[in-house]
């Protein structure tokens, strides 16, 4: 008898030990959810998807070398990225996409919270190499300035470029379920193309 009574008491003590704790995960993740709540919802509209895309004037539109008669140029590809983050002012913004955008990116309609990124590749020119920029690079992120087409923008100082495209990174839905979605590339399989003119 006093073995049973024991058995309950300590059944009793571990139920009440995991009541407090589930309490308290409950009142935590209630509290996040009621802050989530307190966020406006940007409804990524064509015009807020345009504004996304801007740059604000970070790029200007390289413009290729114009005698190249007689010249040799190689197509290049580099992968992946030497940097990805969200981009100033642009992250854990709550989100809700068109109903035709979710079903693009392969995701229920409804809120996200979400990130707009960038990805950087650096690249280093050999002496007497000259890059040589092109309109699409298809299996980059979005091109900065540009709604839709795919591709990348670019700085350069004296041998090193590095090239920059926008990504979206749909982290948690509103009720902090994990989605872990990139769109429209992972940054692991971004391919960026480009051409060199060679001396």
């Amino acid at each position: 008898m006093f073995l049973v009574v024991m058995c309950l008491s300590v059944l009793v003590a571990c139920n009440n030990e995991d009541f407090e704790q589930l309490q308290m995960q409950s009142s935590s993740m209630t509290k996040d959810i009621i802050e989530l709540q307190k966020t406006d919802i940007i409804d990524i509209t064509k015009e807020v998807w345009r504004d996304i895309m801007s740059s604000k004037g970070e790029f200007i539109e390289y413009e290729n070398p114009l005698n190249l008669n007689r010249m040799t140029i190689e197509n290049k590809s580099v992968y992946g990225y030497t940097s990805c983050s969200a981009r100033e002012g642009k992250n854990n913004l709550k989100a809700r996409f068109s109903q035709s955008a979710c079903n693009i990116m392969g995701i229920p309609y409804g809120v996200y919270i979400v990130d707009f990124c960038e990805a950087k590749i650096k690249i280093n020119l050999a002496t007497g190499e000259q890059f040589l920029y092109v309109d699409e690079s298809p299996n980059c992120g979005f091109k900065p300035d540009m709604e839709s087409t795919r591709g990348y923008a670019m700085s350069m100082t004296s041998n090193v470029v590095i090239l920059t495209t926008y990504l979206t990174h749909i982290k948690y839905d509103a009720l902090g379920k994990n989605v872990n979605k990139w769109w429209p590339v992972t940054p692991n399989d971004l391919v960026w193309d480009y051409k060199i003119l060679l001396p």
